[in-house]
């Protein structure tokens, strides 16, 4: 790596965040381990997987590390951190579709972001006679575009069709209706005319004014009927991936654990989250791959919780049939050699030799040192403090 994106690295690597486009070069030890974890991405095992490790010790890492060889591997990626901060709550799906939405990257040139960039990716390959198979003549109906059931969201095919044929303020309407979908709860009307009206000299589309609000009460609102449109639109999105050559999509859920048990204070709201997990499992209202970033006592944690609410009804063997995923802690020589990755980055991210400057058995000592300290996030302290120290020498150098 050169100077710049090395410094990218080591800021982040200084706040114990992964280094985005380097998680596998700073990924050490426990090989089996991580084989049997990308066996299933390779593989296209559906469904939910929990990823276990406690606070600090590599959970985030594990939804990168899967991040960056899914996009390798040509799989478009969503990454959602369920977070206050992010506005994305476990139990409102809308929420979760519009933070879906948000955090797609696509797999090709340099790894555009967004739906926005979905759906140009998604056009273009209609566009450029890629598209054949009878889904996509079902999609664009031999260029007049008058129906498709063949797309599991209406909602998506609506966008969809407006994106292929609207100007630059259509495709901001689009934009921030899918990312923001709680806000066009009442807006039917307004997306109608924009996404239907104002473009039928480009389509033919079947019905009439008065029958297209009748057939399509809840497709504008992705609150409605306990949230289908987002659960097909979650379903749809999985299927233009694999329908325009793409090997599929996941979905990556950071912070989980945290945002449904400590930030969700409603009991009720926890229990739609929960619930909401099930149905990622079981597979009948999306199909596609989805982690979850957890630590080991998640299970046990949901289960007292409910317990503790007097939640008698709540059947809790769910939680013990959701499949899950654990790595074990690192060892020393793991940390030794990650401490040597970090040698390499700080040396050509600030221009120094630390081995000349420091001397051998000084970094051993060190790391040494960090290594010893038996607590739950010792990874992430390793990291951060064998950086620090690192940034004092080099400061003390110039």
């Amino acid at each position: 790596m050169d100077k710049h994106e090395a410094r990218k690295v080591i800021e982040s690597l200084r706040f114990g965040t992964p280094p985005d486009g380097h998680v596998r070069c700073f990924t050490v030890g426990r090989d089996a381990e991580m084989n049997r974890l990308l066996y299933r991405l390779t593989n296209r095992i559906g469904g939910p997987l929990l990823l276990k490790a406690n606070w600090g010790a590599g959970k985030s890492h594990l939804l990168r590390l899967v991040q960056e060889t899914a996009l390798e591997q040509g799989f478009l990626v969503s990454y959602v951190k369920c977070d206050s901060a992010s506005g994305v709550r476990f139990n409102r799906l809308d929420q979760i579709f519009g933070a879906v939405c948000r955090g797609i990257v696509c797999p090709y040139g340099n790894q555009s972001c967004g739906i926005r960039a979905f759906l140009n990716y998604i056009c273009t390959f209609i566009k450029t006679g890629n598209a054949s198979g009878m889904f996509w003549q079902n999609i664009t109906d031999n260029g007049q575009w008058r129906y498709s059931d063949a797309l599991a969201s209406y909602a998506l095919y609506l966008a969809l069709r407006a994106w292929y044929f609207g100007n630059p303020h259509i495709k901001d309407i689009i934009e921030a209706w899918l990312l923001h979908p709680w806000n066009y709860k009442a807006e039917r009307k307004y997306l109608y005319e924009n996404l239907v009206h104002k473009l039928r000299a480009c389509f033919r589309d079947r019905m009439p004014e008065w029958q297209y609000y009748s057939h399509t009460q809840g497709i504008f609102d992705f609150q409605s009927q306990d949230y289908l449109q987002c659960w097909a639109g979650l379903t749809g999105l999985a299927q233009l991936s694999t329908k325009s050559g793409l090997k599929g999509f996941v979905i990556l859920f950071d912070e989980f654990e945290d945002q449904v048990i400590d930030k969700l204070k409603n009991i009720m709201f926890q229990e739609k989250a929960f619930m909401n997990l099930f149905e990622f499992y079981r597979a009948e209202k999306f199909a596609g791959m989805t982690f979850f970033a957890v630590t080991p006592d998640f299970i046990h944690n949901c289960q007292r919780l409910l317990a503790e609410k007097g939640r008698v009804a709540f059947d809790l063997d769910q939680f013990n049939k959701l499949p899950t995923f654990g790595m074990s802690p690192l060892e020393y020589t793991h940390l030794e050699e990650l401490s040597n990755k970090i040698l390499d980055a700080h040396a050509i991210a600030f221009e120094w030799n630390p081995r000349e400057r420091i001397g051998h058995a000084a970094l051993v000592r060190k790391a040494g040192g960090l290594a010893s300290v038996q607590i739950p996030n010792r990874t992430r302290y390793f990291i951060t403090e064998f950086i620090k120290y690192l940034d004092e020498i080099c400061d003390e150098q110039n």
